[in-house]
């Protein structure tokens, strides 16, 4: 059997594996958690890594990040330095599902680039980690499953749509507020409504919801029906508060279903996300990751018990 194959008995493995992984609930319970209380004021608050090798010489580290778009932030400095040690045949990114099927051009920008400040401005932690793929001729991907498989698990689980539209609505307007300076309202407004254009159209791909509204004044109906009251687009603080899906204990009185949503997509990515790193192993040596460091938390019992 090619060895890039994997067996039936391997699924089920992988499958009781991803069980593994975190809750919100457990999250909170992790020593990570604890430990950002004591570096609040640290470079290296937010930042979580570990790295794991197995009996067969195979490597996975994993560089659980901060979301930044600031330049000037150490992280990427340490992003660097741990890809240099390390050495990857692949780099697995956040958020970047488009470049899994245009590789060629991902590549070819990618050589050409060489504003890596307007890199990080544009696309962060992963455009600044795909710019080290790149210049080093490694592999690379974005684990991210499929939007349609991922509403559908949501509306399976009994989400209704306006929860799971205004949830990916605001988790794209947290990436927007840090991404662009504050602007007045009425100009922020518009802005909004154009970088949110792309957006619609995937839902409205994806989803294909028999006359449903993808709108900016839509989702902020949604908003005030769950939150009682008109939303602020630009505070970069209150986007993140409404999409975040940890149960923080001071802020359960907020904790809407829009949260809950964000609670099982997490979950569906973090599953998907630990498939795929088990299916690289079959072709890969060393496998760099960057993501959230939530993402590093809730996912390192099912990779350390894959590594085994």
């Amino acid at each position: 059997m090619p060895q890039n194959l994997i067996t039936e008995s391997e699924l089920s493995k992988i499958e009781r594996v991803k069980d593994m992984i975190l809750t919100p609930t457990q999250y909170l319970k992790s020593s990570f958690v604890e430990g950002e209380q004591k570096k609040s004021q640290s470079d290296l608050c937010g930042l979580y890594t570990y790295h794991l090798k197995n009996k067969s010489r195979q490597e996975i580290y994993y560089f659980g990040s901060r979301h930044s778009n600031d330049p000037a932030d150490p992280m990427f400095t340490e992003i660097k330095k741990a890809f240099v040690a390390v050495r990857p045949d692949i780099v697995l990114v956040e958020g970047c599902e488009g470049i899994n099927l245009n590789k060629a051009s991902v590549i070819e920008k990618g050589k050409k680039e060489a504003d890596v400040t307007s890199l990080i401005c544009c696309g962060g932690e992963s455009h600044y980690t795909l710019k080290l793929a790149v210049d080093a001729g490694v592999d690379f991907e974005s684990p991210e499953p499929d939007l349609k498989d991922e509403i559908a698990y949501l509306e399976e689980k009994g989400f209704e749509r306006d929860a799971v539209f205004a949830f990916y609505v605001f988790r794209q307007l947290n990436q927007y507020t840090r991404e662009k300076p504050q602007q007045d309202s009425t100009k922020a407004q518009k802005s909004i409504s154009q970088y949110l254009e792309t957006l619609f159209y995937e839902l409205q791909s994806a989803t294909k919801w028999e006359g449903f509204e993808y709108s900016v004044e839509h989702v902020q109906r949604v908003g005030r029906t769950f939150w009682k009251h008109e939303l602020d687009f630009i505070d970069p603080k209150v986007p993140i508060q409404y999409v975040d899906p940890i149960p923080w204990p001071d802020s359960l009185d907020s904790y809407t279903k829009i949260n809950e949503v964000a609670a099982v997509s997490s979950m569906f990515r973090d599953r998907y996300i630990v498939g795929r790193v088990a299916e690289n192993l079959k072709e890969h040596k060393k496998i760099f990751i960057v993501y959230g460091s939530a993402h590093a938390v809730v996912e390192e019992p099912a990779l350390r018990e894959i590594m085994r």
